[in-house]
């Protein structure tokens, strides 16, 4: 099976970044993310940075995905956090690069692996937010234990608030 093999989370590092670009330019990619050049500097940025972690996602230590971590501001009354979500809760934003990596079972094995190392280092929830309309990354999202909160209007367009918490998902 093409989705076997271990998986494994390392820290991006700026020699990832090519590689980044040319996933960010992918139609299946591209379609749902920030401009290729946009989103590369963000992540160029949040590279050792305390607020974002952004991550590569690893099977057999070739890297097949990207994944960046948030831990999100509960207490302020923004857009991007249900006001449901518990004080530690983590944002999280993925893809995955290669087409070929793409429907084959990884994105949800690589979602509940994290999820769980993250429980296991006490988050309460996480929290993911797709376009309402990107069926495919929520069929995923749902696969790895994430539940449907609400569907909102945020400044750059809707969103569907998703949720996975440790009291729904006990290791």
């Amino acid at each position: 099976m093409p989705n076997r093999g271990n998986i494994g989370f390392r820290p991006v590092e700026k020699p990832d970044l090519p590689l980044l670009h040319d996933w960010l330019s992918k139609p299946h990619v591209a379609k749902w993310w920030d401009p290729a050049e946009k989103a590369i500097r963000s992540i160029e940025r949040h590279i050792g940075d305390d607020a974002v972690t952004p991550l590569m996602v690893c099977l057999d230590e070739s890297a097949f995905a990207y994944m960046q971590l948030c831990e999100l501001d509960v207490d302020r009354n923004e857009d991007n956090v249900p006001i449901e979500c518990p004080v530690g809760t983590i944002g999280l934003d993925q893809f995955i690069g290669p087409e070929d990596k793409v429907g084959i079972g990884l994105g949800p094995r690589f979602l509940k692996l994290i999820t769980t190392k993250l429980f296991c280092e006490g988050t309460p929830a996480v929290l993911v937010d797709p376009d309402p309309s990107n069926l495919f990354a929520i069929r995923a999202y749902e696969k790895a234990g994430f539940n449907r909160l609400r569907q909102v209007d945020k400044k750059n367009g809707p969103t569907l608030f998703m949720v996975r918490t440790s009291q729904e998902n006990p290791q």
